[in-house]
């Protein structure tokens, strides 16, 4: 998957170059490590924008061993108990919120690469970051 991905990435940056538009030397970095998914105010400026997806597998392929022995030890109830956990995580965007007394659609107000604004990397980091 890597050397496509460089090769896109190359012709991106290519393609930017030749409009005028030139990505900080950071974000090149973090793109060429499959790191632009982790730091919410880089990731909606990136040359693959729709990459970010290979950064976030990255990081559950480092994970994959260690998840395998902890599920494949569990028993049924245990097993139960983490899927329900996990298909309630979700959720938490919507409670939070009504619990606080806060606006449901709280995220309407972000606009895409927009990361001025707390609401902002709030919104990006949700829909992009590995971790959520």
């Amino acid at each position: 998957i890597y050397p496509l991905y460089a090769v896109g990435l190359v012709m991106s940056l290519l393609i930017a170059k030749s409009q005028g538009h030139s990505p900080s030397n950071l974000l090149l970095v973090l793109q060429a490590w499959l790191m632009q998914a982790w730091p919410p105010q880089y990731t909606e400026h990136a040359l693959n924008t729709q990459c970010w997806f290979l950064s976030c597998l990255v990081f559950y392929w480092g994970l994959f061993h260690i998840l395998y022995r902890l599920v494949s030890n569990m028993n049924l109830p245990a097993t139960s108990g983490t899927l329900l956990a996990v298909f309630f995580l979700p959720w938490l965007v919507v409670v939070i919120p009504v619990c606080a007394g806060l606006d449901l659609h709280w995220y309407n107000s972000h606009f895409f690469g927009h990361t001025e604004r707390s609401v902002d990397l709030l919104v990006v980091f949700l829909k992009f970051n590995p971790l959520v």
